[in-house]
Order: C-alpha cells, then sequence, then structure tokens
C-alpha cells in the first residue's frame, strides 16, 4: 500500500492500531503507517515522543535543526510528554503539513498545517 492510499482510507476516519487503552491517538496513525505502508514492525506500548529510541536499526533519527525540511514520509516527532506524532507530507523549514491523528486533540486523521515548534526530529526509513 502506498502513503497516498493510506490517506485516502483514513482520511476523515479513526485509526486504533494497536497498543495501550487510550483509543486513536497519533502514535495508532503512525502505527498504520508503519505496518501497512513502510511494512515493518509496530512500535508498540510507546508514547510519541519515545518513537526515536523504540524505531531500532531500521530507521534514521534526523534531529530538528533551523534549516532542515523532513522528506515526504518521514514520521515527526514533538515533545513534550507525551509528545506528538504525525507524517510529513510537504513543507518547508518554516513550516510544514502533515497527516495526523488526534490533533488537535480527538481529532480523525486528516492533513494538519504546522510549524516546527516542540518537534524535536523525524524518523526515516533506512535505505
Amino acid at each position: 500500500m502506498t502513503f497516498s492510499e493510506l490517506m485516502g482510507i483514513l482520511n476523515g476516519e479513526y485509526k486504533e492500531t494497536a497498543g495501550t487503552s487510550a483509543r486513536n491517538q497519533c502514535v495508532d496513525l503512525a502505527n498504520a503507517y508503519i505496518q501497512f505502508v513502510l511494512q515493518l514492525p509496530i512500535i508498540e506500548f510507546a508514547n510519541a515522543k519515545d518513537f526515536p529510541a523504540k524505531a531500532g536499526d531500521k530507521y534514521k533519527y534526523i534531529v530538528n535543526t533551523p534549516s532542515g525540511v523532513p522528506l515526504r514520509g518521514d514520521i515527526i516527532i514533538w515533545k513534550p510528554t507525551p509528545g506528538h506524532i504525525a507524517i510529513f507530507l510537504e513543507g518547508d523549514a518554516n513550516k510544514f503539513k502533515s497527516f495526523d491523528q488526534n490533533f488537535p486533540t480527538g481529532s480523525p486523521c486528516h492533513a494538519q498545517d504546522h510549524t516546527y515548534t516542540n518537534v524535536t526530529g523525524w524518523l526515516r526509513v533506512k535505505q
């Protein structure tokens, strides 16, 4: 499945993938992307901010810098605890759009505009 296909299926919907009793969280969407698009093992029982430490050797973690810009499909991570996680769509060094769930709180999967405030970095699958 492609990222575009996943967005077409989930846009406006809630996605529950696995993990804790907290339902329809941002990590559920991230894990659906990891499972169905990247075809890698999901990262269960982790807050968004913990994904870099738990992602394993299939990913490179790229620290956010003032000039850094993720690539489409990179997994963006925010602080503080529990953090937020989403999948990068497009943007530049000042603002970007990502595919999110539960941002704002309680919202279904959708494209969302962001700045880089509190973004710690992003995960990119190693080639």
